[in-house]
């Protein structure tokens, strides 16, 4: 299937919360999913034991501490354990659309790079449950997706134009 590979900032505050449900949503893409943290930021080691995650600190760091992509990303290659392999930022959330897609592509072009956009959104508490995450996610993005629609059309009859390319708000 898919090897998923990221690395954090330490797992307090906010970005604990953020980090662990995006972990949590890329476990629900498949039964067959891999997934690998690198790094030894606080407290990322006792995520990835609760929540199944494979967690690697054998990178190289230039003289600062801070971790280089470069080890980051040849280090993914040696440890995965499937052809597909894919780098996404710790706190972005997926869900099966990206599944979807990424069967679209692998089956059109057996070489390919696929780059995708993110959708800001706040989720600023932690999902518990894997069924809990599927359905907040849901609800998420379609309250989401009727605010845009809303803000468009509001936008476009108070200003009489449309939200083009230098708007804040795009879907």
């Amino acid at each position: 299937m898919l090897t998923l590979f990221t690395t954090a900032k330490a797992f307090r505050g906010h970005s604990a919360i953020i980090q662990r449900n995006a972990l949590q949503s890329w476990k629900l893409l498949h039964p067959d999913v891999d997934i690998i943290l690198f790094g030894d930021d606080e407290g990322a080691a006792a995520v990835c034991a609760e929540l199944g995650v494979r967690h690697d600190t054998d990178i190289i760091v230039n003289p600062s501490g801070t971790k280089r992509l470069d080890s980051i990303f040849n280090r993914a290659q040696q440890l995965a354990r499937h052809n597909l392999v894919c780098y996404v930022n710790c706190d972005i959330v997926l869900t099966q659309q990206f599944t979807a897609a990424l069967k679209i592509v692998s089956s059109a072009k057996p070489g390919f790079l696929m780059v995708g956009r993110r959708w800001d959104t706040c989720l600023a508490w932690l999902i518990a449950a894997a069924f809990n995450v599927r359905i907040t996610i849901l609800i998420i993005l379609r309250f989401r997706g009727a605010y845009i629609r809303n803000f468009r059309r509001w936008s476009s009859a108070v200003s009489g134009g449309t939200i083009g390319s230098s708007g804040g708000l795009r879907a």
